[in-house]
């Protein structure tokens, strides 16, 4: 320790050296078990492999991607979107987690709030959750958001417990 800081530290009334060997091992067992923790998060990402085209429909995948330790139970979609510019057609549930629980949609303003799981033999990490078909109305930007937070947000579970890291949307551009 440097001359002078044991001093100040480790003074009348203050915390030993062995006290603060043990105040510092804390801290770094608490830092490494946050970092383990960051580890266990699931992001959940919408990915498309077609060129959009206006008039004709085009599937957008909604995927977990979770490390392979770690289970899901669960999955919350809150999407939005366009609806001057983009129709959402049907919702096709994955092999990952079968169970429809919920499915909301409103094309009018955009949105559809979806729910899916599994009660057992849960699946761990990267998944495709459901298909979205979905029918671009015309030509342009359009971005498809997945909304995270309130009362039914976007969300990946597991015992209970969210774990979700990262919601990405993706914007299409249709010709």
């Amino acid at each position: 320790m440097p001359e002078g800081l044991e001093k100040r530290l480790c003074g009348k009334g203050r915390l030993s050296v062995k006290r603060w060997s043990l105040v510092l091992l804390t801290m770094v067992i608490l830092g490494a078990a946050s970092v383990v923790w960051a580890a266990g998060a699931a992001d959940l990402v919408l990915k498309t492999k077609e060129a959009p085209q206006a008039g004709k429909s085009l599937n957008v995948e909604v995927w977990v991607e979770a490390g392979a330790s770690q289970k899901v139970d669960g999955v919350a979609v809150q999407l939005r979107f366009d609806p001057a510019r983009m129709e959402l057609l049907r919702v096709i549930p994955g092999e990952a987690l079968p169970l429809k629980l919920s499915e909301k949609t409103d094309g009018a303003k955009g949105l559809a709030e979806l729910a899916f799981g599994k009660l057992d033999a849960f699946p761990s990490g990267n998944m495709r959750v459901a298909t979205l078909e979905l029918r671009p109305k015309g030509t342009g930007s359009t971005a498809l958001t997945l909304v995270t937070g309130g009362a039914f947000g976007s969300q990946v579970t597991f015992g209970g417990k969210g774990i979700l890291g990262k919601a990405t949307g993706v914007t299409l551009t249709v010709r």
